[in-house]
């Protein structure tokens, strides 16, 4: 599927050589990748799910399943896809090489957050009037990885209306720490890993200082989630799902009181 946007997106024309061969924006529309339950399991709600620096790629797309499997209705934004697109209208979907990093760090820095909040919003929206539509429980959570975690973080702090999430989760999100200070209007969760070099452990006391209670540090480094990298750490991994289940089971419960 693929929405479109009413607004124009950010774009830097400093960051275009970074980004050949794509051909730099800005774009007015992104597809979003649907994953559903099993055929004959109930949908619980929905996740907007939000990519780290690296596009919608192999492994958000396969993460974005496996929530699916857990009973939701999973939408991905290939948010990439409003700044930089190929000859085949694509958005950049990367691999974890240097050039990649790179190349991820400049499309995140032409998109922003503020504007990846608001994008954020309107999807959540999108997604909850679809589960409306379909008869199923209309709650949503956004939940991102690394810079995800800051989108995720960002849309329940600035989400309106229907626009804000019913509860978000933020895995390794570095930008938390510069967007401290803002409050979230529903709950949610941290997960840090200790041996993170891109997050120093002072950073995320400075978070847990500034959000209380959900911070979570876990005995691993950064993308500790990315099931199949070397960073994956299977334990950390399977303790934060269940974290954000549970969390999940009281938004439930608080929804239906």
């Amino acid at each position: 599927m693929r929405i479109t946007l009413p607004w124009p997106t950010n774009s830097s024309s400093d960051a275009s050589p970074t980004l050949r061969p794509w051909t730099v924006g800005p774009y007015s529309s992104m597809q979003i990748a649907e994953f559903l339950p099993p055929k004959g399991q109930p949908v619980r709600g929905g996740i907007v799910l939000i990519q780290e620096i690296f596009g919608l790629n192999t492994h958000i797309r396969a993460d974005a399943a496996l929530w699916a499997s857990r009973g939701f209705r999973v939408w991905a934004p290939a948010y990439f896809e409003l700044v930089a697109r190929d000859e085949q209208g694509r958005g950049p979907e990367l691999d974890y090489r240097d050039r990649d990093f790179v190349v991820g760090r400049a499309l995140a820095q032409t998109l922003g957050f503020t504007v990846a909040a608001q994008v954020t919003g309107r999807v959540i929206g999108e997604l909850r009037e679809r589960l409306r539509a379909c008869d199923e429980p209309n709650l949503v959570m956004s939940l991102g990885y690394c810079w995800g975690g800051a989108v995720a973080f960002l849309s329940a702090t600035r989400g309106r209306g229907h626009e804000t999430p019913d509860t978000f989760v933020s895995y390794y999100g570095r930008a938390v720490y510069d967007h401290r200070g803002e409050s979230p209007k529903v709950p949610g969760l941290f997960h840090y890993g200790e041996r993170d070099s891109l997050i120093p452990l002072p950073q995320v006391t400075a978070v847990r200082e500034a959000q209380g209670d959900g911070v979570f540090v876990y005995p691993a480094g950064h993308g500790f989630n990315r099931l199949g990298h070397p960073d994956y750490d299977a334990a950390s991994a399977q303790l934060a799902i269940a974290r954000s289940l549970e969390l999940w089971s009281r938004i439930e419960k608080s929804s239906a009181s």
